[in-house]
């Protein structure tokens, strides 16, 4: 090892934005005195960095730059609050818009509102990087503005939010009509995941139609209360690094360098939203949801290698985290991402073998599950404060019991759509599930897909779907070429049918 000496450059040696973020907190907590991450930056020589540190006065014994502090935050939310700080962002928040028609009962609605936000102390929990650089939260009282009105013509923007004083929640009813109406509901990601918003929806329904329910409900199971559970387990001795070793096997050549399915750059291009028609046999066919979830993923993967011609893709997919039943009504930012990946020879034989490597790839993605941070800190750690590279396809399976709706008693609520993902993602798949079937919905982005194209790809998987769940013994090359005709071909699918269930791989 080469010898370091007092004025070399902390970044010449290879330190990066992850190592003096850290570095920076470690020297907050071993000198008591708070050593900021521009500390660090301007002062990158370690002769530099200790003059610094003497003329620091202490900080005050508790360090704390929000009172009444509760507690550690999650993995990810500790990476969201410093990437946050450093890029002065105002974080992602997750909004909800409906158009109401019928006579709204607007102090009974703010009463409902007020009470959810009562029962999840995720809506009001206050989150902070407090004097010594370390990430903390605690929870707050009920803020003011987490329900409003105002009549048509008024400011009808987004809420403010202010993660510091608890602000990460609100509900806002605008009048547009004698009986027409526009509610927007709006979560900062930080504190709220997907399953939360179903959870959150059914909660508000539940507070609005039958108000005397409110005092007899007995709270769930906090955030917190997960946060401490996840932060125990996986801070136990080894556990860690026992999962941080699978991905720097099973990534670390794609987050280093390419993804092995890059989309070819003239693949035509546009941004939309829309569902295909529901597969019927799915629910009947295949009685666990969790292998609907790798059928589903599995004829994606298809539609991916017909596609690009590619046998090794990189999906995304958001783990629920939510096995223990005592966190089924928990709202909080619960779920985090994992990247499945699957790869199968040319040779494979029949499309059971590639939904067996999609079950094989989902498990052991699953089974080493950590929170989305932690793998970029193990796999692209330059990148952990940044925005790394990220698997181009984002797939999701919802069973309709947990999507969640707004249902408020006389009142007809459409949901508005939002636009999707946007970003790094090239399209996102989602899949919902129910008793009449499965529906699958995807959001493109306009630098990919046009109109037409995502038609085709809504068609394809439509055929991959069908060629997965009705015919698993047939070639899988065969499977291809059926799929890449509906991706090159205008005009409806039209999947050739069969009975055949698929097998379930051992």
């Amino acid at each position: 090892m080469p010898t370091v000496n007092g004025d070399d450059d902390f970044f010449h040696l290879g330190g990066t934005s992850l190592s003096a973020a850290l570095t920076a907190v470690e020297l907050s907590r071993s000198t008591g005195k708070r050593i900021t991450l521009a500390d660090v930056l301007g002062n990158p020589g370690a002769v530099d960095l200790a003059r610094l540190i003497d003329e620091r006065v202490q900080s005050p014994a508790a360090g704390v730059t929000v009172p009444g502090r509760g507690g550690r935050v999650s993995f990810d939310q500790e990476r969201r609050l410093f990437r946050d700080a450093v890029t002065s962002s105002p974080g992602w928040r997750i909004s909800l818009t409906y158009r109401l028609r019928g006579a709204v009962d607007v102090d009974r609605l703010g009463r409902a509102v007020r009470a959810v936000a009562q029962r999840h102390e995720a809506l009001r929990m206050r989150l902070f990087i407090d004097d010594l650089g370390v990430p903390g939260r605690a929870v707050a009282e009920i803020d003011g503005e987490v329900f409003s009105y105002c009549d048509d013509g008024e400011d009808f923007d987004g809420h403010h939010f202010d993660r510091a004083r608890g602000v990460v929640f609100g509900v806002r009813l605008m009048r547009t009509g004698e009986l027409s109406w526009l509610l927007l509901i709006e979560l900062d990601h930080i504190v709220g995941d997907a399953y939360s918003t179903g959870i959150l929806l059914g909660d508000i329904s539940r507070f609005y139609n039958a108000p005397a329910s409110i005092a007899a409900t007995d709270p769930p199971a906090q955030f917190g209360e997960f946060i401490e559970r996840q932060r125990a387990r996986l801070e136990a001795p080894g556990e860690m690094e026992r999962h941080r070793a699978f991905w720097r096997d099973h990534l670390g050549d794609c987050l280093l360098d390419e993804w092995p399915a890059v989309l070819p750059a003239d693949f035509p291009a546009r941004a939309d939203t829309r569902f295909i028609e529901r597969h019927r046999g799915l629910s009947t066919a295949i009685g666990d949801q969790a292998m609907r979830h790798v059928v589903c993923l599995a004829a994606l993967n298809l539609t991916l290698a017909a596609m690009t011609g590619h046998h090794d893709h990189v999906v995304a997919t958001p783990v629920s985290n939510r096995d223990d039943p005592a966190f089924a009504d928990t709202i909080g930012w619960i779920s985090s991402l994992v990247a499945v990946r699957t790869r199968w020879s040319t040779g494979a034989a029949s499309t059971s073998d590639l939904l067996r490597a999609t079950r094989e790839a989902y498990l052991t993605a699953i089974e080493n599950a950590l929170p989305w941070g932690e793998i970029i800190k193990t796999v692209r750690p330059d990148s952990y404060l940044g925005a790394p590279r990220q698997p181009q396809v984002y797939f999701d399976f919802l069973g309709e019991d947990i999507a969640g709706a707004l249902s408020l008693q006389d009142i007809t609520c459409t949901e508005i759509a939002d636009g999707g993902y946007g970003g790094y993602v090239v399209f996102s798949m989602l899949v919902t599930d129910g008793v009449q079937g499965c529906g699958a919905r995807v959001t493109a982005s306009d630098a990919v897909f046009d109109e037409e194209s995502t038609d085709r790809l809504l068609r394809a998987y439509a055929c991959s779907l069908a060629w997965i769940v009705e015919r698993g013994d047939e070639p899988l090359a065969e499977a291809e070429r059926d799929v890449a005709r509906h991706l090159l071909s205008a005009g409806p699918a039209s999947p050739r049918a069969g009975s055949t269930a698929p097998a379930t791989p051992a």
